[in-house]
Parts: C-alpha cells; structure tokens; sequence
C-alpha cells in the first residue's frame, strides 16, 4: 500500500503545529495547515503533487506522536488532523537510547534469516540500570493487569528483561527462560524456572525486538507443552513491523510493543 511508504514529521512553532513535512522516496515536500480552535480540528491543503500518491491511501493516511491524519470528507484536497493524547514521556527517552546505544544501520542478517539495513541489539539497553529501570516500568504497568503468574521468554534477548521485571513486580511474580535448544542431559527441558504451583499457570512472553515472532512462538509452544500454561500476553521492547503481530493473533496470544521500527529511523 502507498500509505505505508509515507513519512510524515510534524512541525511546531511555540508549542503549535504549523505544517508537515512529508518524504516519499522520491522526493521530499513541505505544506502548512490552518487550525480551527473552537473545533480542535486542523486541516492541510495538500499539493497537487502528491494527489495521486494520496489516490491510494484510503481510511488511515499517516500518523505522528502527537497527530492523527486521515482522509477528509470535505474535498479531495484536504486531510483532517485530529490531536490526540500525547504519548508517555517515556517513550521518548526509550527512543532516544535505543538509538543512541542500540541501534545500527548497515547490511545485517536478522534471525528470522530476512536481510535488514537496521539492526537493533536491545541487550544494549536492557543490560543498563536506566534502560532496565524504564523498559521494565513501562511493561510491568500493561502486564500487570494480565494477572500474571509468571513471565519468561526466549533466551537471551528476554533474560535482562525477565529479570528486570521481577524487580519492579508489586506481586509474587515468577520468571521463566526459554532455551533455544532442550537440555541435553539430565531433565531435558527447555523452560528454565520455578513452575507456578497451578494447574495451568497464567503467563506473558516478553522479549526486546520482534521481527516475525518466530522465536517468542518458539518460547509459546514450549510452555505450553511443559507446563500446561496459559499464554495470555506477549511483549517487546520493538516491533520490526514484519508480520509478528499477525502471527500472535493466528495463536491467540494479545501482543503489544512499545515502540515500533518506523519510530527509529
């Protein structure tokens, strides 16, 4: 879909939006917007050189932190731009570390086997006070109401935010390990952890970036199998935007990332 290869940056002047700044592949285009106050609504006039580009793009156009684009009714020239809540402020630093210590740009072979110009080793942040402070207290506030037993997932990538979350946990929170492979002697098991004394404990996945899920689902079938669990969450620090989300939904696993790929370029 065009859509998804828009970028759109909000502009602000003294705390007010005063245009977009929109990067198609090809080219790069500025335009302003006029607010109508009483209506909380702002509205831009877009170039006719993008009008065929936008042709495409039906029902959700782009969005920022702060604003929300979509089509107008009014006119095919017109898009209408509804403020929204402003983000946690949190997630702005998160962004900012994850970029200044964990992201890399180059030519990168990721787990999944897929070829990426960005690699994310989230072990960077997780693996620092700050970083585990903050990323543990933005997931334990969406985890929490879950009612967890326990949390766990894949090694390594899930083991500094495992433990982490222990920390912050105001309950009495388990965590589990996922290993990669069974163990090769002795209980041949491939979770690692104190098991919840339930019959079918209630547990959450988490795990620093995502691509197609396909280690987390790994991490979901093995505590399935092992201890007869109840997956009833799945978390990550980034979500690569490559098809992870779908495949949680087709195991009926709930899944939510804090940031995703596109808010780190």
């Amino acid at each position: 879909m065009i859509a998804q290869r828009l970028r759109l940056q909000a502009i602000e002047s003294s705390g007010r939006l005063v245009g977009f700044e929109l990067a198609v592949p090809e080219f790069r285009v500025d335009f302003g917007v006029s607010a109508t106050e009483d209506r909380k609504l702002f509205r831009a006039e877009v170039p006719d050189l993008l009008l065929q580009l936008l042709d495409g793009a039906h029902v959700a156009f782009c969005s920022v932190p702060e604003y929300t684009l979509t089509r107008a009714g009014a006119g095919p020239r017109l898009i209408d731009c509804t403020p929204v809540p402003p983000r946690d402020p949190r997630l702005a630093r998160l962004r900012a570390l994850l970029r200044e210590r964990a992201v890399q740009f180059g030519e990168f072979t990721l787990a999944s086997g897929a070829k990426s110009d960005v690699y994310i080793d989230g072990r960077l942040l997780t693996l620092s006070a700050e970083g585990a402070k903050l990323v543990a207290g933005m997931l334990w506030e969406r985890i929490a109401p879950l009612r967890p037993d326990a949390v766990g997932g894949m090694t390594m990538g899930a083991d500094p935010i495992v433990g982490a979350l222990l920390a912050v946990a105001d309950t009495p929170l388990l965590g589990f390990l996922v290993r990669k492979e069974p163990k090769g002697h002795g209980t041949r098991k491939s979770v690692e952890g104190p098991r919840p004394d339930k019959a079918r404990p209630r547990v959450v996945l988490v795990d620093d970036t995502v691509t197609t899920g396909g280690s987390t689902l790994k991490a979901i079938k093995a505590v399935r199998e092992e201890w007869s669990a109840e997956v009833v969450g799945a978390f990550a620090i980034v979500d690569r935007e490559t098809g992870a989300p779908e495949a949680f939904a087709q195991e009926g696993v709930p899944f939510e990332a804090l940031l995703r790929l596109g808010e780190l370029r």
